[in-house]
């Protein structure tokens, strides 16, 4: 929480900073405005002047000298025209430089934010996994193990006790009825075959 109020308290300062250039730069354009308009305002002036100064002296022979006061004038002007509007690239280039620097620092910072924020999450992942998800998995396992050996415990038990049962009511008839030792034993031998086909089968089955 204390990260993201950091990276929300980051951003808001890229904006402000963003917005206090925009306003930087809108008050040097604004003032480089006033400064273009006041120096037009004087050359007009200077102007009318030269021209009415032109007019009230045509009489006394100053006419290629005003006009040159006014060439001189006009070509002041434009210096200082260019002059200033050389200044204001200039400073609008060292603006727009630092804004992309304050960008590309700004956006290197976020990114190590996120990164780290990224690292933290999965560091945080892994030690939860390991504290609770891990010893669960493991209980789980071991209890599955648990009921599968008792199933099969379970199903031999069964398996045995009905072998058992049936060997004895296979033997019970010749024990009540006994028949002579040749045909008693080529029966036990009958018996004992059927019990060992039977048991390598269930091997092979299992």
């Amino acid at each position: 929480m204390y990260k993201k109020k950091q990276i929300i308290k980051r951003k808001k300062i890229f904006l402000l900073s963003i917005l206090v250039t925009s306003f930087l730069f809108f008050v040097v354009f604004f003032c480089m405005g006033k400064i273009l308009g006041h120096i037009e305002q004087q050359h007009e002036e200077v102007v009318l002047d030269v021209g009415q100064a032109l007019e009230n002296n045509l009489e006394s022979g100053q006419k290629n000298l005003i006009s040159n006061i006014t060439g001189s004038a006009e070509k002041c002007v434009s210096d200082v025209t260019e002059h200033i509007k050389f200044k204001v690239d200039g400073i609008s280039e060292y603006f727009q430089k630092n804004l992309d620097n304050l960008k590309e620092h700004c956006q290197m910072r976020l990114d190590q934010c996120i990164d780290h924020l990224e690292q933290h999450t999965k560091e945080h992942f892994s030690q939860t996994f390991n504290q609770v998800l891990n010893p669960q998995i493991e209980q789980n396992l071991i209890s599955l193990k648990s009921n599968i050996l008792n199933i099969f415990s379970n199903y031999l038990f069964d398996f045995f006790k009905f072998k058992i049962n049936w060997n004895f009511l296979n033997f019970l008839p010749s024990f009540l009825f006994p028949k002579s030792n040749t045909l008693v034993n080529n029966n036990v031998n009958n018996d004992l075959n059927n019990d060992l086909s039977y048991e390598l089968r269930d091997i092979e089955v299992k």
